[in-house]
C-alpha cells in the first residue's frame, strides 16, 4: 500500500518556480529575519542529505523483500529532498559564493548546532555502521528504525515544517519553496507510515 502510495504521489523538483521566491528573499524579508530562515532551513537541508546517505545500511537490513522495496523508494524521496533545497539554495541566492552542492553544505554546516550533530553524526550514524558490518542484528535496526522514522522524521522534521509552511503562508512569501516543502512533507508522513509499521510488527 505504502509503495502504491508513493507511485501515485510523485512530483518533480524541476517544476518548482522560485522566482517568486527569489524577489521575496532579497526584496521583502529583512536581513535579520533572512539569517533566521537560514539558520532553521540548513538543518533541514543537511539532514536530508545525511538521512540520504545513511539509508542504504538499513534498507539491506530490512528482513522482507517488500520493506526492501519500500526502502528503496524512501532512498530516493532523500534523493529529491536534497535536490530540492539545492535548487532553492542556488536559485535564490541563500548563499552568495557557493557554487556547487558540496560547497554550500559545508558552508551551511556552521549554522548547525551540537545537538543537531550529535543526533546525525553520533547516534544514527553508529547505528548504521553496526547495521552496515553486521545486516542481522535486529536490535540495531529497531533502534535505527526508531531513531529515523520515528524522533527525526516524525517528531522532529514534520513539527517544523508544519511550523515553517505555515508561517510563509501566513505571510506570503516564498511560494516555490512552500510548493516543494510541502511535498517533501506528504513524502516524510509515507516514511513515518513505514517505520509505526515496522515497528509494530
Amino acid at each position: 500500500e505504502l509503495y502504491n502510495l508513493w507511485e501515485r504521489q510523485q512530483w518533480a523538483t524541476q517544476d518548482l518556480d522560485f522566482s517568486q521566491d527569489r524577489i521575496d528573499w532579497h526584496e521583502r524579508i529583512p536581513e535579520q529575519e533572512r539569517y533566521q530562515r537560514m539558520y532553521g532551513l540548513s538543518s533541514f537541508f543537511i539532514g536530508e542529505q545525511k538521512v540520504a546517505d545513511e539509508l542504504g545500511p538499513i534498507m539491506r537490513a530490512a528482513p522482507t523483500e517488500q520493506q526492501r522495496i519500500f526502502l528503496c523508494t524512501q532512498i530516493a524521496d532523500e534523493a529529491r529532498h536534497v535536490r530540492f533545497f539545492d535548487r532553492f539554495f542556488s536559485e535564490v541566492g541563500i548563499i552568495e559564493g557557493s557554487e556547487e552542492l558540496p560547497q554550500r553544505l559545508e558552508a551551511l554546516d556552521e549554522h548547525l548546532n551540537e545537538s543537531f550533530k550529535t543526533l546525525f553524526d553520533d547516534l544514527l550514524k553508529s547505528r548504521v555502521d553496526r547495521l552496515g558490518q553486521e545486516p542481522g542484528d535486529r536490535d540495531a535496526l529497531v533502534e535505527a528504525v526508531a531513531l529515523y522514522h520515528m524522533v527525526i522524521e516524525g517528531m522532529l522534521a514534520l513539527t517544523g515544517q508544519h511550523f515553517i509552511i505555515d508561517y510563509n503562508e501566513r505571510v506570503g512569501t516564498l511560494p516555490g519553496f512552500v510548493e516543494g516543502f510541502s511535498n517533501v512533507a506528504r513524502d516524510e508522513h509515507r516514511h513515518i507510515a513505514f517505520g509505526v509499521r515496522f515497528l509494530s510488527d
